[in-house]
């Protein structure tokens, strides 16, 4: 019981929603280190830090589903990511200031930031998934 408890505090539990207001910024211009399509995302970004198999971490993977969110599996989570959390839009399409996966990755409240921990993507991660959801978050 012990360990489930100290699991989900590592995880960020399911209680601490977002704010409902979007970002007030995000750059203007970035350089992206990875290519800006899903499948870069996924492979670069989603899979080894948010939970996937090997990823070490196990709050979106096969055993962890924080949020209602599960990131193991490319289709499933592209669909999860087009879905909501506490109402608002995980990935809204076109509009990165309003989409809850870029205020996770940006905000610099270490128990709401994405991945999980006291260190940041990098800026090039983090310009990428912006990119990408500024293009319309295409599934490839």
């Amino acid at each position: 019981m012990l360990l489930v408890s100290i699991k989900l505090l590592a995880c960020g539990g399911d209680d601490d929603a977002a704010t409902d207001a979007c970002l007030a910024s995000l750059p203007e211009t970035c350089a992206a280190s990875i290519p800006v399509n899903y499948t870069s995302i996924y492979d670069k970004v989603l899979r080894p830090s948010c939970g996937a198999i090997g990823s070490g971490s196990t709050c979106h993977g096969p055993s962890g589903n924080q949020g209602g969110l599960s990131l193991y599996d490319p289709k499933g989570t592209y669909a999860e990511l087009l879905g909501t959390s506490d109402g608002r839009a995980r990935v809204l399409p076109g509009d990165a200031l309003c989409s809850v996966l870029m205020e996770r990755l940006e905000t610099s409240n270490i128990a709401n930031r994405m991945p999980l921990n006291d260190v940041q993507l990098p800026a090039g991660l983090r310009c990428a998934v912006q990119q990408w959801i500024e293009a319309g978050a295409p599934e490839d």
